[in-house]
């Protein structure tokens, strides 16, 4: 059975992670920037 709940989680999760990552790189290119 299709869970919302444990779907809208899992989604929320990648797309955090997703923010995580790109604000790592982002860091990390300002670390080389300077």
């Amino acid at each position: 059975m299709f869970n919302l709940n444990e779907a809208m989680v899992q989604g929320t999760y990648a797309n955090v992670r997703h923010h995580i990552e790109v604000f790592t790189c982002e860091m990390a290119l300002d670390d080389i920037d300077q």
